[in-house]
Order: structure tokens, then sequence, then C-alpha cells
């Protein structure tokens, strides 16, 4: 097995002189051994000797005498940029260790990209696990690889490994015992899998019959809205059903066929809500505009209002003339608040000396974010005014980058201000990324890598 490991290591060696080790032509050193391929000519006879001796005496007395390879390039080739990966193919490529013991190390180490990684094999990684990092390559050995002291550094990496090995010999393998712990993997595996496929397969029936609960209920919804709607109790206890129009009942009632959503129950104030009232609320200016009704403010008050009073307080009304009592106090109050808006802004651009144009976008932001229906003071509505002129630049464009918080301010404000700020931290946030180096590789065992 031995000398099968020597042919594999002077053909890889030959290949690296060629350039798919280094990425360039390097004399083989001077040092190179059985064991070791000092490719980037870092190695003195002392840490070779010493590999060596691992190897011939230490590995030799411990079962199924493990091996351990060491590579040395200057360089990574260049279509590689992950040690780990180039050290598990050659690893393979290399076949260190026993056959059917698959107890190898292979220790390789990059110096110009300042890389090692340390390849372990399956029937090792009871005795050099992932955490073992830190015993192989301690403080001393990094502040070594820092300094360019690459001799010194492998010599103690490898003595570290040696000692490490024969302190935890207890842990090696027997074929048997990896055969078995990897039979009672694979039944771990097959019952974790098992298991799976029956809470997935579970999951897919509550999934299905769910599914099809719901469709029901959205068939039973639908029926009952058409059925309602048309039905001449319903009617008389919703006299407001009337004032909208078949036509638009109708289109409410297909649009219910397109839409996944039933009430939770199936109930009359259910078909007033989501059939009726959509209508209602389409409609209402064709309403008032066709029937004689006495109105005390502008159509686009009353309709504007018309999402104030309690739903059911509205669905309780029995004429139009009644609609009108319930909303004009509510379209009053919207024209009042509109009203001390527009008072506020004038006064305040007069004071100020504001521009026709500012005063424009300032009158615009207003209109257009401004919610009438909210009771407000006139001094909170100064306050907004010059927090938006503050924060507003000549092309009308507010940028909010701090919240305004507190009762002094109209909720439209806040919330406007809140959210704003928060699309603007959100978006400075940073992406922070890490990595470890640490994993097993095709071996079937684990490893680590690092840098210095």
């Amino acid at each position: 097995m031995k000398k099968k490991w020597i042919v594999a290591l002077g053909w890889l060696m030959g290949l690296v002189l060629l350039g798919v080790g280094s990425g360039a032509a390097q004399p083989v050193a001077a040092t190179n051994s059985a064991w070791v391929a000092d490719h980037a000519e870092v190695l003195s006879h002392k840490t070779v000797t010493q590999i060596d001796r691992l190897n011939d005496q230490t590995f030799k007395q411990l079962t199924g005498q493990p091996q351990l390879a060491v590579v040395t390039l200057q360089r990574l080739p260049k279509d590689e940029d992950d040690i780990h990966d180039y050290a598990v193919d050659l690893f393979t490529k290399m076949g260190v260790g026993h056959q059917g013991w698959d107890n190898g190390l292979l220790l390789t180490v990059a110096v110009k990209d300042r890389k090692y990684d340390l390849t372990v094999g399956y029937g090792l990684e009871n005795v050099i696990p992932d955490g073992a990092k830190k015993k192989v390559v301690t403080k001393a050995v990094t502040k070594q690889l820092k300094a360019g002291q690459y001799d010194l550094a492998i010599r103690q990496m490898t003595a570290n490994l040696g000692t490490y090995l024969v302190q935890r010999k207890g842990n090696i393998l027997t074929p048997t015992q990896m055969a078995a712990k990897q039979a009672a993997s694979k039944r771990r595996k097959q019952i974790i899998w098992t298991i799976v496929l029956i809470v997935l397969g579970l999951l897919a029936c509550l999934g299905i019959y769910a599914w099809v609960q719901y469709a029901r209920k959205q068939r039973v919804w639908r029926q009952f809205a058409r059925d309602r709607v048309a039905a001449a109790d319903f009617v008389q206890a919703y006299p407001l059903a009337t004032a909208v129009s078949t036509a638009g009942i109708q289109k409410e009632l297909e649009l219910l066929d397109h839409l996944n959503s039933a009430p939770k129950q199936n109930t009359d104030y259910q078909v007033m809500l989501q059939v009726v009232y959509p209508v209602l609320t389409k409609e209402l200016t064709t309403i008032l505009q066709t029937n004689s009704v006495s109105l005390t403010n502008p159509i686009s008050d009353y309709t504007l209002v018309l999402t104030q009073p309690a739903k059911a307080t509205l669905f309780a009304v029995r004429t139009l003339d009644d609609l009108l009592d319930l909303l004009t106090p509510f379209a009053q109050a919207y024209a009042a608040t509109e009203t001390l808006y527009q008072e506020i802004w004038q006064q305040y651009c007069q004071e100020n000396g504001v521009n026709a144009d500012r005063q424009e976008h300032l009158w615009r932001f207003i209109q257009g974010h401004a919610n009438y229906n909210e009771a407000v003071t006139a001094a909170q509505v100064k306050r907004m005014i010059r927090q938006v002129d503050k924060v507003m630049d000549d092309h009308g464009k507010v940028t909010i980058t701090e919240g305004s918080k507190g009762s002094d301010w109209p909720t439209w404000w806040v919330v406007y201000s809140v959210a704003s700020s928060q699309s603007n931290s959100s978006s400075s946030g940073s992406n922070d990324s890490f990595g470890g180096g640490f994993g097993g590789g095709s071996t079937g065992g684990g490893g680590f890598s690092g840098g210095w």
C-alpha cells in the first residue's frame, strides 16, 4: 500500500512541476520524501524527517497505522479558489491512508495565498473532529505563519497532529466499526426520511382536506349571498339595498366568484357588507343626483364620509333622507376640517413669505395626504405644515428622515412620517457575511481550513 501511495505522490509532484499545483514550474525541493511534497520549497530537512518519523515509527504503533501527507504550494492553481475543495481532490487522487480504514491525513499549505487545510479520512473523524483546529493550529503556529516562518509552523502543526492522534488513539475506528457506524447512520437517515415522508403525507392530506372544506365554504357563501340579496325578508330588513342598482349588485355577485374569501358566518349583515355596501360606495353620487333629496353639503363630501358611521348604524337606515341625516354631521365636520387646513396653510404662507410655487407644492401635499375625517387643532395643522416646509425641496418632494411621534400630531402625519423614516432606514442596512472554512469533503470524513 505504501509503495502504491509513493507512486501516486510522485505522479502528483510531476503534475505540480508542470504548473498544476502552483500555477508555475517549481523545482522539487531536496527535502521531499515519501510523505512530503514541498513544492513551495519552505521546509527544512529537520521538518521532513519529523514527518517521516511520525509515519514510519509513531503511527506504525497505532491501530490501522494512519498516514500523514504534507503538500506545500506557492499558490493554488488559477482555476481553484477554495483550498479545501482542492485538498479533498488531492487527497482522493493520492489515496492517503489504508484501504478499508480510510485513515489518511493531508496537510495542504499555500504560502502566498496564506491558506491551509487539513483533510481527514472518515476513519479518523472521531479522533480529529472539526473542533480540533485550535489543538493543531495554535496561537503560536498562527504567529509563525504570519511571520513567514513556514517551516517552523508546519513542523509544529504536524507535531501537534501526532500528539493529538496518539492521545486519542482509542477513538480510531476499525473497518468493522466504520461499516457498523455507516450502516447505523444509513438506518438513521432512512428512519428520518421515512418520518419526514409520513409527516409530509399527513400535511398534504390535511392541506387537501382544508382546501376542499374551504372551497365548499366559498361555494356555500356565494350561493347564500345570491339567495339572500333577492329575498323579500332581506329587502324588508335592509331597505338601503333597494337604493342601489340591480346591475351593480349583479357585478358584485360575479366578483365573488373570483375572490378566494368567505366570512366566518353567512349572515345578512355579511351580505350587506360584502355585496350591497361596495355598490353603495360606487353609486352614492348617482343615487343622490337622481333622487329628490335635500343636501346641505356638496355631494362629494357625502361620498367621502360614507365610511365614517358604524356599519350596523348605516345598514339600519330606512330611507335616503335617513341616510343623509346620518351622514350630514360627518360631512360638515369634514368640510370644517378641510377649511381649517386651507386657512392655516394660507396663514402660514403669508406669515413666512412662501413663494407661489412652494405654496402650490405645500397645498398639493396636504390634499394628497391629509385625512379630513380626523379631528385636528389649528396648532397641530400649523406645526405639521411647518415641518413639511422644512423637509420639502424646491420640486415639492418631501423626504422624511425622522418620524414624528406623540399626540400633538395628526394621526395621518405620524403614520406618514414614521413609515417614510422606516423605509429610509431599512434601505441603509448592511449585509454582514462571514465564513468558517470547516466541513467534510468527498472523503466522508472531516477536517478544517483556515488562513493567516
